[in-house]
C-alpha cells in the first residue's frame, strides 16, 4: 500500500512541477510569424539584442534596462535613457517587443543575417531557434554564437533549426 500511496504522490509532485522544466517542443515552429519577424529584425540596423521585457531583467543592445522604479536591478537605466542614448525610434523597440511576445520567441541576438532566438530556459540551460537568410546546415556539432555554444537539435528547414542553447 506505502508502495502505491509513494508512486502516486511522486507522479503528482512531477505533473504540478511540470511548469518549471522546460520543455523543448512546447513552442512549434510558426512558418509567417517567425519570418515576419526575423525579417523585421534583420531590417533594424541599430538593434542586436533585445528581449521581450516580460523577465525581471531585461537587455536592450547590451544594456540592462527597467521600465519603472520597483523593479529590483539597482545598475538598469530606464528604457527611455537607452533609447534616447542609442538613438533609436521608440515605435519600432514597442514594435518588436510586441512581436516577439506574440510568437513567445523571447529574446534574440543578432550577427550579420543570423539571429539566435531564446525561448525559454533554466538557468544556463535554454533552448531556442537560430534563423539565417543565408541558411544553416543541419549539423550536431556544439558551436560559438555571440558568447552561447549552440547546438542544432531540429532541422525544420533551410532557414530555421530549433536549438540548445548553453
Amino acid at each position: 500500500m506505502n508502495k502505491i500511496l509513494l508512486t502516486f504522490l511522486f507522479g503528482l509532485l512531477l505533473s504540478s512541477c511540470a511548469d518549471i522544466i522546460p520543455e523543448p517542443h512546447s513552442l512549434k515552429y510558426q512558418d509567417k510569424e517567425f519570418n515576419d519577424l526575423a525579417n523585421f529584425i534583420l531590417d533594424q540596423k541599430d538593434i542586436y539584442e533585445m528581449d521581450d521585457f516580460t523577465r525581471h531583467y531585461k537587455r536592450l543592445n547590451g544594456a540592462s534596462i527597467k521600465l519603472n522604479d520597483k523593479e529590483g536591478n539597482q545598475n538598469a537605466q530606464f528604457l527611455y535613457i537607452v533609447e534616447d542614448s542609442l538613438r533609436l525610434d521608440t515605435k519600432k523597440i514597442s514594435a518588436l517587443r510586441i512581436k516577439l511576445e506574440d510568437t513567445k520567441l523571447r529574446d534574440f541576438i543578432k550577427s550579420g543575417d543570423t539571429i539566435l532566438f531564446t525561448v525559454d530556459g533554466f538557468l544556463d540551460n535554454s533552448w531556442g531557434f537560430m534563423y539565417s537568410k543565408g541558411g544553416l546546415k543541419m549539423d550536431t556539432i556544439r558551436f560559438d554564437f555571440k558568447g552561447n555554444s549552440i547546438k542544432f537539435v531540429e532541422d525544420i528547414n533551410k532557414n530555421w533549426k530549433r536549438t540548445a542553447i548553453h
